[in-house]
């Protein structure tokens, strides 16, 4: 009994809520705000089906064409951090964020639509295959050099 407690399948409970951003107490002029702009851009948490995203440690960006809103996290390129969110391409609303706050905005918006990190599968550069074919040729070797001693 008490071992079947230890090995229950983890669920992600605490990620349940999406964590706050400042930007989702920003307004716009027409009244919306950031928690209002991600639903319209991820009705019930889920992506709509007009919308894109991107995904980049620096960067994180949600939006929609027809009515135009984004929500955006990102990095500008002196390193300050920046949430802002935009509506039918004219209002726009920017915050300079904390390197925190940055991974708890990236956070709100990935999990307030859904959306999963693409991580990419590590590979060997060519340098690297050349290496281990090098490795590899120089084991093959040994391996004959040792089954010829023993015949």
């Amino acid at each position: 009994m008490f071992l079947a407690v230890l090995f229950l399948p983890s669920y992600s409970y605490a990620f349940a809520v999406a964590p706050p951003c400042p930007c989702d107490t920003l307004e716009l002029e027409n009244g919306l705000n950031g928690i209002d702009i991600l639903e319209i851009i991820c009705p019930g948490g889920t992506l709509a089906e007009d919308g894109t995203s991107t995904i980049k440690p620096d960067v994180v960006s949600v939006a929609v064409q027809n009515p135009f809103s984004a929500y955006v996290v990102n990095t500008s390129n002196v390193d300050e951090r920046f949430c802002s969110i935009n509506t039918d391409g004219v209002s726009q609303e920017s915050l300079q964020i904390s390197e925190a706050e940055f991974e708890l905005c990236k956070g709100r918006v990935i999990l307030g639509c859904n959306l999963e990190m693409i991580r990419p599968i590590p590979t060997l550069s060519e340098w690297g295959l050349i290496a281990l074919a090098g490795v590899l040729g120089v084991i093959g070797l040994v391996a004959i050099r040792r089954k010829r001693l023993t015949a």
